[in-house]
């Protein structure tokens, strides 16, 4: 072979080799690519569910806030009662007081 030929040959031998790395460097590249837009997909479903979680947690709070102002009620209206029953007493007993005298 001659000179010329030889160093072709070289070059094209190099230049396949160039090829070939940048060849699987792109293939890492679109890996990893893939791998970030599989994480960046679960991110956005987690996330979507955290929302939900959250929102059924607030809903969950809400009924919770409402029994429990229902609960307070309930338990004022006999304690009501039950003062205005003992100023009744207290009434009655103070006729009673007068009537007795």
């Amino acid at each position: 072979m001659t000179e010329q030929a030889q160093l072709s040959f070289t070059i094209a031998g190099e230049t396949q080799d160039v090829v070939s790395q940048q060849k699987d460097r792109s293939a890492q590249i679109a890996t990893a690519l893939n791998e970030m837009a599989y994480s960046i997909q679960e991110v956005v479903k987690l996330s979507g569910s955290s929302a939900s979680s959250a929102n059924e947690a607030k809903v969950s709070a809400e009924g919770a806030l409402s029994l429990i102002e229902q609960m307070v009620a309930a338990i004022e209206r006999p304690s009501s009662t039950i003062e205005n029953a003992m100023q009744d007493i207290k009434t009655l007993r103070k006729a009673a007081k007068i009537l007795g005298r």
